[in-house]
């Protein structure tokens, strides 16, 4: 009969699954960052995955898994963004007419 030994410890569980800072994909590198940090944090996603910025967000936008807001945009094309869910909850007719502002 097999004995199971079951992780008791957090860094029991780290070893385990691999880390809190690693992430397979860059679906699991949202989710790390989502909880560690609290945002779509691309740096941090940069870090945890090794690919860059600009890969991570054509994967992300390729999922409609974010989008950046034009509300709080400061120019750079690596801040502001939102998950799909942050992004598209609340008040649809007020969202449509901040975006129609920021249209050309």
């Amino acid at each position: 009969m097999a004995v199971y030994t079951i992780p008791t410890t957090f860094e029991e569980i780290l070893e385990l699954t691999g880390g809190a800072d690693t992430a397979g994909s860059v679906a699991d590198a949202l989710v790390l960052s989502k909880r560690n940090r609290g945002k779509v944090d691309l740096d941090y996603m940069e870090n945890v995955t090794g690919k860059s910025k600009d890969g991570i967000l054509r994967e992300l936008i390729s999922h409609n898994a974010v989008y950046q807001n034009p509300e709080f945009w400061d120019g750079s094309p690596y801040s502001n963004w939102e998950t799909a869910d942050e992004y598209l909850s609340g008040n649809v007719r007020e969202a449509t007419k901040m975006q129609l502002k920021y249209l050309p």
